[in-house]
C-alpha cells in the first residue's frame, strides 16, 4: 500500500447525471492524485453508485480483490481520454463537431462502468441537449466495442503474507518479496531491540534492513526473553505506475479509483505485520500413528509400499519452523533399518499434526517395523531435539510386513488300489493246541499246446534199368581189382578211423574207411542223378510221345534213297548185330528229350550233377596222393 492523496479541487469535471437505480444527481470527474514524489496522476471512478471522498488513499497494485472486468478496464484506461486526445476520439467513432473535453471524460467513464458495473444501466445525462447526449453515447459504445481483454501485468510491489505470528525464542514466518523494479529495500519497523531479519536462502541473519530482489525469502528472529509484542516489515521500491492500479480510501467505505496509465516511476511501499507471544510453559510433545497408504491399515504388502506416520504435536510455537526426522526400527531386534524420512513444517497453531512418509522397499517380508520420530526447532537436526517419540512397544506406530507367499507345486497322487487280503485257514492241532497256518498254494493251470502233425510226402521211387553199353571198337577194358590196403600198425600213430590215417612212420595215408566215406556219397548222388534222368525219359514216353522207335538222325535207314549216297555210289556201311541191338536198347528218354523240352532239361541237370560229383572226387583223390607223397618224402 502506498499512501496518496486525492484532491477533488484539482479534478477535471464531466457532465452531471442521474442513475435510474436511486435518482440521485452526481457528476463525472477525472480525479487528481497526489503521489509521494509530489507529482499528480489521474484516476476514474470504479463504482458507479458509491460516492467519492477526498483525503488519504492507499495505492494498491490492482487492489486486494481486483477490479471487476479488469482485463477490459485496463484497455479502456490506455485507449480513451486522456490517453487519446478529444478530437481523435470523435473522429475514430465517426462523431462530428462539437465534441468537448467534458464530452470525452463522460464517454470514457460510461465505457468503464459498462465493465465494472455490468448490472447498472447507463446513467441519464442532466443539462445537455439530445445531440450532445447522442455523441457521448456513440463514443462510449465505440470504445466498448473495440475493447479487448489484456493480460494482467505483474504486481508492482508485494510482500506476502500480510500477517503472521509466532513465539519468543524462534524464527517467525516466511515472507516472500515480489516487485517489478530491479531492486528494493526490506526493513523492520517499530520493533524492540534484538529482533532481526533472517535470509532463508543463506540461513544468515541480516539485521533490521537489507536490499532485496524479487523472489527473496525472509523470516523474523525473535530472541528468547522478550515479552509478547509486534513489529512491521516494510518493502519499498521505485516502480512505475500501471493502468488499473486501485486507490482505496483509508477511512472505510468510499469510492475506489482506477489509476490511468502513467509510466513514470514512483516510490511505492507495502507493509506486513508480525506478532509473537511469550514462550509456553508446557514442553512440546509428539505422538505418532503409522499406517499403510494403500488401504490405511497397519499391514504392509510383502514387497513393500508407502508408510505414512501421522505425528501429532502439542505445545509448539505457531509460526516457528520445525523439522521432523524419522527412522523405521526392527520391532524384534530394535535395530534401525535404512528406511528414513524427513519433513520441515511451520505450525499455524500450538497443537496440530503433520504426516511423515516412509518408502519401504522389498526385503522386509515377515518383519515388524516401528516408526521412531524426533522433532527439532528450525532446520538443524544435529541440535538437541525438542520432542522425541521412540517406543518399540507402541502398536500405534508399528506396521507389520506380510510374509512372502510360497508357491506350492500341485502334486498328483497315484491311485492306490487295495489288494484283497486272503486269510489263510487256521488248523488246530489237537496235540499242542497251537494253530498251524497253512500257506495257500496257487496252482498255475497247465495248458496243453496242440500238436500239429506235419504230413510226410513221399516222392515216388522210379526203378531205373541199368543197361550195359559196349564200347565202340570191340575192345574191353578190364578194371584192375585192388583190394583195400590196410595200414600196417606202427605203434600209437595209427588209428584207421578217419579219412586220413598214419603209418608206422606217422605219415598221413588214405585209410580204407575214409575212402569208403568219400565214395559212398558220390555214388549215391550219381545213382540219384541217373535215376532222375531215366524217370523223366520214361515219363515223357508214357505221357504221349508219338514215336515208338529210335530214329538215327546221323545215318538214314537202309533201303531209303539218299541223293548224296546215290551220286557217290557208296552204300552205307553194314551194321553189326551187337551195334543194332545196342541202338534198339537205348533208354526211351533220349527219344523223349528230342520232343519234350522239360524232359531234356531235367536230364541235362542230372548229367551236370553227376559230372560235378565225379570232378570233385577226382580232386579229392589227387589231394590224397599229394599228401601221401609229401609224407613219405618227409
Amino acid at each position: 500500500m502506498t499512501p496518496v492523496g486525492v484532491q477533488s479541487l484539482y479534478a477535471d469535471s464531466g457532465h452531471s447525471f442521474r442513475l435510474a437505480e436511486d435518482g440521485e444527481k452526481r457528476s463525472v470527474a477525472l480525479f487528481a492524485v497526489e503521489l509521494p514524489d509530489e507529482r499528480l496522476a489521474r484516476a476514474y471512478c470504479i463504482n458507479a453508485v458509491v460516492a467519492s471522498a477526498d483525503g488519504g488513499h492507499n495505492l494498491s497494485s490492482f487492489g486486494a480483490e481486483g477490479i471487476p472486468g479488469g482485463p477490459h478496464v485496463r484497455w479502456i484506461l490506455k485507449n480513451a481520454y486522456p490517453g487519446i486526445e478529444v478530437h481523435e476520439l470523435a473522429v475514430n467513432a465517426g462523431v462530428g463537431r462539437p465534441f468537448s473535453r467534458e464530452d470525452a471524460i463522460t464517454a470514457t467513464q460510461f465505457a468503464l462502468w459498462h465493465f465494472t458495473n455490468p448490472d447498472v444501466r447507463r446513467p441519464m445525462l442532466v443539462g445537455v441537449d439530445e445531440g450532445t447526449s447522442a455523441r457521448i453515447g456513440k463514443v462510449a459504445d465505440h470504445r466498448i466495442e473495440r475493447a479487448v481483454a489484456e493480460t494482467a501485468p505483474e504486481a508492482n510491489l508485494a510482500l506476502t503474507p500480510q500477517e503472521t505470528e509466532g513465539r519468543v525464542g524462534s524464527d517467525i514466518g516466511e515472507f516472500t518479496v515480489s516487485l517489478s523494479a530491479d531492486n528494493g529495500m526490506l526493513t523492520i519497523e517499530e520493533a524492540p531491540e534484538g529482533i532481526e531479519l533472517v535470509d532463508l536462502g543463506s540461513g544468515n541473519a541480516v539485521g533490521t534492513g537489507t536490499a532485496v530482489t524479487s523472489g527473496d525469502r525472509f523470516s523474523v528472529r525473535v530472541p528468547a526473553g522478550l515479552a509478547a509484542g509486534a513489529a512491521k516489515l516494510k518493502l519499498t521500491a521505485e516502480v512505475p505506475l500501471q493502468a488499473g492500479s486501485v486507490l482505496v480510501h483509508e477511512g472505510g467505505e468510499a469510492q475506489q479509483l482506477a489509476l490511468v496509465s502513467d509510466n513514470h516511476p514512483v516510490e511505492q511501499q507495502v507493509v506486513s505485520e508480525v506478532n509473537w507471544t511469550e514462550t509456553p510453559t508446557v514442553a512440546p510433545a509428539i505422538g505418532t500413528r503409522a499406517w499403510d497408504r494403500s488401504d490405511r491399515d497397519q499391514i504392509l504388502a510383502f514387497d513393500g509400499g508407502d508408510v505414512v506416520d501421522t505425528v501429532s504435536y502439542t505445545g509448539l510455537i505457531p509460526g516457528e519452523r520445525h523439522t521432523l526426522t524419522g527412522v523405521l526400527v526392527d520391532g524384534e531386534t530394535h535395530e534401525a533399518t535404512e528406511v528414513t524420512a524427513r519433513r520441515s513444517f511451520t505450525p499455524e497453531a500450538a497443537d496440530g499434526s503433520v504426516d511423515v512418509e516412509f518408502t519401504v522397499p522389498a526385503g522386509y517380508a515377515g518383519r515388524e517395523l516401528v516408526a521412531f520420530e524426533r522433532l527439532f526447532s528450525g532446520d538443524d537436526t544435529t541440535a538437541e531435539p525438542v520432542a522425541v517419540h521412540e517406543d518399540p512397544g507402541d502398536a500405534g506406530q508399528t506396521v507389520i510386513v506380510e510374509e512372502e507367499p510360497v508357491v506350492e507345486i500341485p502334486v498328483t497322487e497315484a491311485p492306490v488300489f487295495d489288494e484283497p487280503v486272503v486269510e489263510a485257514p487256521v488248523i488246530e492241532v489237537p496235540a499242542t493246541g497251537e494253530p498251524v497256518v497253512e500257506e495257500s498254494v496257487v496252482e498255475t493251470p497247465v495248458v496243453d499246446e496242440p500238436v500239429v502233425d506235419v504230413p510226410v510226402v513221399q516222392a515216388p521211387v522210379t526203378e531205373t534199368q541199368v543197361v550195359d553199353v559196349p564200347v565202340a571198337g570191340g575192345t574191353d577194358v578190364e578194371e584192375s581189382e585192388e583190394g583195400p590196403t590196410s595200414p600196417t600198425p606202427g605203434g600209437n600213430c595209427t588209428d584207421g578211423r578217419g579219412l586220413f590215417s598214419a603209418d608206422s612212420d606217422c605219415a598221413p595215408v588214405l585209410s580204407a574207411r575214409g575212402l569208403a566215406l568219400a565214395l559212398v556219397p558220390a555214388v549215391v548222388l550219381a545213382v540219384i542223378a541217373g535215376g532222375a534222368s531215366n524217370a523223366v525219359a520214361a515219363t515223357a514216353a508214357v505221357t504221349g510221345s508219338p514215336y515208338g522207335h529210335v530214329v538215327d538222325h546221323h545215318r538214314p535207314p537202309a533201303g531209303t534213297g539218299n541223293p548224296a549216297t546215290a551220286m557217290s555210289g557208296v552204300g552205307p556201311a553194314p551194321i553189326s548185330a551187337p551195334q543194332a541191338q545196342s541202338r534198339h536198347e537205348q533208354p526211351q528218354e533220349q527219344m523223349v528229350q528230342a520232343h519234350q523240352m522239360n524232359g531234356r532239361q531235367l536230364a541235362n541237370t542230372g548229367a551236370n550233377v553227376l559230372s560235378v560229383v565225379l570232378l570233385g572226387l577226382m580232386f579229392l583223390l589227387f589231394g590224397v596222393g599229394l599228401l601221401r607223397w609229401r609224407g613219405r618224402g618227409a
